[in-house]
């Protein structure tokens, strides 16, 4: 086969594009699918959900003190004292609920664009690592730390391009409805 029909061909194979899978929009980046939800999507029950969180886990606490209602709140306030800092960009793995560490309150600005490459390039080794096939991701840096929507979608588009992984993965970004169409747009400027 001639040099330039096997470059076209894995050119083609490779540039990212818009494709409609199961009746909803997706852009494609080689085995990744990139699909847009708004926060009250149901998504597959074996979806693993992302959540961003900061380097003392604060922004989670409410949940984490819900879980623990049943403890002596001297237990809790201990256990909290014991708590080792994460450090930013880290990815904490609880089964199907990972916490990507994007957020330092003790830093200013509280979320870096390095920290959000770091924790996406992670989140896409560890998917890879435990065979996961579906990822929910919030867009990163967007609710707390002032990060542009186009920012963030850049984040997630260039980590997908520069660490591709071999096998399939659905990557579902939430986000708020009046925010879908804008980052849309963005996909399609992209493709």
């Amino acid at each position: 086969m001639p040099c330039h029909k096997l470059e076209t061909i894995l050119t083609r194979q490779t540039r990212p594009k818009l494709v409609w899978d199961a009746q909803r929009p997706a852009y494609t980046q080689g085995n990744i699918k990139v699909h847009l939800c708004h926060e009250k999507y149901h998504l597959p029950e074996t979806t693993v959900q992302v959540q961003e969180e900061d380097t003392w886990r604060v922004l989670s606490s409410e949940i984490a003190i819900n879980e623990q209602r049943e403890q002596h709140p001297v237990r809790v306030m201990t256990d909290l004292l014991d708590q080792e800092r994460s450090r930013p960009g880290d990815v904490l793995i609880h089964g199907i609920n990972w916490y990507a560490i994007n957020y330092d309150l003790d830093q200013h600005p509280i979320c870096q664009p390095q920290w959000l490459r770091e924790s996406m390039h992670t989140i896409l080794l560890k998917a890879v690592e435990q065979n996961i096939s579906s990822l929910c991701i919030p867009l990163p840096g967007v609710a707390h730390g002032h990060i542009s929507l186009s920012d963030s979608v850049a984040i997630i588009l260039d980590t997908i391009q520069d660490y591709p992984p071999e096998q399939p993965i659905s990557l579902w970004v939430r986000t708020q409805a009046e925010n879908i169409h804008e980052i849309w747009r963005q996909l399609e400027a992209r493709a």
